[in-house]
């Protein structure tokens, strides 16, 4: 599926959940995240990751805060509204 994006550069909120995500001391690394960069990349944009506790992520969602991408939540029936694929 292909969706039209219109940002240049795009914020993540991560948080540390090795194998697939890892941060340490504020450096992001892992399969998913090279997924998404490189994806991102070839369209011609970027990303920046910021470890965010998930409580803040889940808040700032709601009030309709600045976050393109989670790449790694959990998806409840609760959440759906604010946490759209």
């Amino acid at each position: 599926m292909y969706l039209p994006v219109y940002a240049d550069s795009f914020t993540g909120h991560v948080r540390d959940r090795p194998p697939a995500i890892t941060v340490k001391n504020e450096h992001f690394s892992g399969p998913i995240l090279d997924i998404i960069e490189l994806s991102l990349a070839r369209q011609g944009h970027a990303i920046t990751w910021l470890n965010v506790p998930w409580a803040r992520t889940l808040e700032m969602a709601k009030n309709g805060g600045h976050i393109d991408i989670l790449p790694h939540h959990s998806m409840t029936i609760e959440r759906y509204d604010y946490l759209r694929i």
